[in-house]
């Protein structure tokens, strides 16, 4: 169900890597990587300030405007990481957790994801539950990994949004409660995620959490691009052609509601219980 979600950015833009294990950081939205922006880069970094430092420390781990230098990236996030910059931590997290630069080493990785989390970073909440979930670096805490999950949520994360429905769904970690499960599918699904697109179809054609509706739940199940599905197979066989030309119109006429992930105000704040 639940999946290791990692961040990369090529110091560019920040962009979701939703593939368990893959290494990824994250870095200033906008900078660009050509030659005079990466020595504009180097001399803020040199000066102290830590968005640059731990951009830079994001070209030289991914070489991205200069050669990867992995010893000298590692340098410049730890500068920002210890400066309480909490994509700084973030990354210092993944790197630790990828052996990226580093020797491999879960628990130094779950210190530096918790830092992050406790600053506000999104994916590295996300990142903690997961370890809590996964046993990893900590001893696995289902509760914990609910928590920090939530709050990742609560900040706009997708796949945060996704998992927690599905916890919900299952039980896991929570009291089961179809209708949260809806509500947090929903939120995920409107932002483009597919597994929770399919959900919901799966919900709105069961009436699980929310009142049966064939309609929306072929029109969830096709936007998921599961129109060839045994569940919108088996739907269609309910449906009219009306219903199921309604359906189709809306399908095609959704556009997803991209969101962007809020972090929480800086600054240490309460660990997950």
């Amino acid at each position: 169900m639940w999946r290791n979600l990692m961040v990369c950015a090529a110091g560019v833009a920040v962009c979701l890597a939703h593939v368990a294990g893959r290494a990824g950081l994250v870095a200033q939205s906008g900078v660009t990587t050509n030659a005079v922006n990466i020595s504009c880069l180097r001399a803020l970094a040199e000066q102290g300030d830590p968005e640059a430092q731990n951009s830079l420390g994001c070209c030289c781990l991914t070489g991205k405007g200069l050669s990867i230098n992995a010893a000298a990236g590692i340098q410049w996030l730890r500068k920002a990481a210890e400066k309480g910059h909490a994509d700084a931590c973030h990354n210092m997290g993944v790197c630790y957790y990828t052996g990226r630069g580093v020797a491999e080493n879960k628990r130094e990785a779950l210190q530096w994801y918790r830092k992050a989390a406790e600053r506000g970073q999104p994916v590295a909440q996300y990142q903690l539950s997961w370890c809590y979930l996964a046993g990893e670096g900590v001893k696995k805490d289902k509760t914990a990994a609910v928590a920090w999950c939530r709050k990742a949520a609560q900040q706009g994360l997708a796949e945060a949004q996704f998992n927690l429905g599905m916890c919900y769904f299952t039980g896991e970690g929570v009291k089961t409660d179809k209708a949260a499960a809806f509500a947090w599918f929903q939120q995920a699904a409107q932002q483009g995620h597919a597994e929770a697109q399919f959900k919901l179809g799966v919900c709105y054609g069961q009436g699980d959490g929310v009142t049966r509706d064939v309609v929306a739940a072929y029109k969830w199940l096709s936007i998921a691009g599961g129109g060839g599905s045994a569940e919108c197979t088996k739907l269609a066989e309910q449906m009219t052609a009306m219903q199921r030309a309604d359906a189709q119109a809306q399908a095609q006429q959704w556009r997803p509601e991209k969101k962007p992930v809020h972090h929480a105000a800086a600054g240490p704040g309460p660990a997950a219980r």
